[in-house]
Formats: C-alpha cells, sequence, structure tokens
C-alpha cells in the first residue's frame, strides 16, 4: 500500500458536502472564516460552535437537496433545542437546558436539484443571523425553526455580508 496522507483521508471521508454531518462542519467553516476565527482546531462536543470578540455562536445548517435521492426537496428546519451542556473535565453532563449561544447563524443552501448542486460555492448559500435573546421571547420552548420562521425574525444575507450581520446583531 503506498503511503496516504491526512489530505487523502478527508478527501475520501469528507468530500461530501452534502450529507448532513458533512455539511453542518463546513457551515461552521464558512461562518469561522467570515468572522476569522479559524485560530484554533474545532472541537466537536464544544457548547457552541464558535466564538467570536467574546460571544458564543451556534451555526445552524438545512438543504433542499440531500446525497441520498430525493422524491421532493427536503422541508426547511433548523434545530434551535435548548440542551444540556456537556462538561469535558467531568465527563457528564450539567445544569439545565438552555441556548448557550448568544447568537445563531442559520445557514441555508437553496438549491434544489441534485444535478446542479454544488455546496462549496460559498456564493450561492443565504444566512441568517438571529440573537438568543429574540428566539427565546419569540420560540421560547421550540425545538425547531422553519425558513418561513425564520424569515419573520430575519433578513437573509450573502456570504459577503455575514460579519457585518453578526456585527449588527451583537450590538
Amino acid at each position: 500500500m503506498e503511503r496516504q496522507t491526512v489530505g487523502d483521508f478527508w478527501r475520501w471521508a469528507y468530500s461530501d458536502v452534502l450529507s448532513n454531518r458533512n455539511r453542518s462542519v463546513f457551515v461552521e467553516f464558512m461562518v469561522g472564516v467570515a468572522l476569522g476565527v479559524l485560530d484554533k482546531p474545532r472541537v466537536e462536543w464544544d457548547a457552541v460552535d464558535l466564538r467570536y470578540n467574546g460571544h458564543q455562536i451556534e451555526v445552524k445548517s438545512s438543504a433542499y437537496c440531500q446525497s441520498w435521492i430525493q422524491e421532493k426537496p427536503s422541508a426547511i428546519k433548523f434545530s434551535i433545542r435548548k440542551a444540556v451542556l456537556w462538561n469535558p473535565e467531568a465527563g457528564a453532563y450539567e445544569g439545565e437546558a438552555v441556548r448557550s449561544a448568544g447568537l445563531y447563524v442559520f445557514c441555508l443552501y437553496p438549491e434544489k436539484e441534485i444535478l446542479k448542486a454544488n455546496a462549496l460555492d460559498v456564493a450561492a448559500w443565504e444566512f441568517f443571523v438571529v440573537s438568543t435573546k429574540v428566539l427565546n421571547r419569540e420560540l421560547p420552548d421550540s425545538k425547531s425553526i422553519s425558513l418561513a420562521g425564520l424569515n419573520r425574525l430575519a433578513e437573509p444575507c450573502k456570504f459577503a455580508a455575514l460579519k457585518a450581520a453578526v456585527d449588527v446583531s451583537l450590538k
């Protein structure tokens, strides 16, 4: 067997960016790039996805088309459920269920045709920035939010405007 690299492994394991698991990590990466916060490696079970200027951010992903064969595009829904936080030092979940981040960035890949899909095309994505205060006020006990619900709370923006949208929401 010829010598393989970590890049070979990543290409083999993670090149399907439309799959739910890979897409969720990819959007964290995109938002991290926009905010300039990729100075440390991602922590899999961290309480929040990103930290930016002292603020904690949760990043969520959804898409109409998936890696598998579909009869119709998927309904757009994002998780906003409260969670009990994992304490890695104690090796246990602790406290009551909360939305631990102060801000959510919802990332939508809007392509509906699998043959046209290119999730790596950052310009195709839409982003919605919503503070947790707004979620807690408007949807205190909801576990998810639909695209229609999200459109009532925020205007979509493109990648080029994402950092500015986050900055405005944090004021």
